[in-house]
């Protein structure tokens, strides 16, 4: 079955949801995309999908962090 693109980035942010609250519970270090895809129900393909590894997965959480406003 394919996925739209509005379900695919449902599934991209419920990720990345996830990992914001894994990280700040145990440090970025101590969680895995194991831990990550079971903790949102999904599977680590799921994950892989969208994140080709932590360090990818955590450049989009910066992505989308709030910036300052410059003075």
């Amino acid at each position: 079955m394919r996925k739209t693109k509005a379900g695919a980035e449902e599934t991209r942010m419920k990720l990345l949801e996830t990992a914001e609250h894994l990280f700040f519970e145990h440090g970025a270090a101590a969680v895995t995309f194991d831990k990550i895809a079971l903790s949102a129900g999904m599977t680590r393909g799921a994950l892989y999908w969208h994140f080709a590894n932590k360090a990818d997965l955590l450049r989009a959480l910066l992505d989308l962090a709030p910036c300052p406003p410059r003075r």
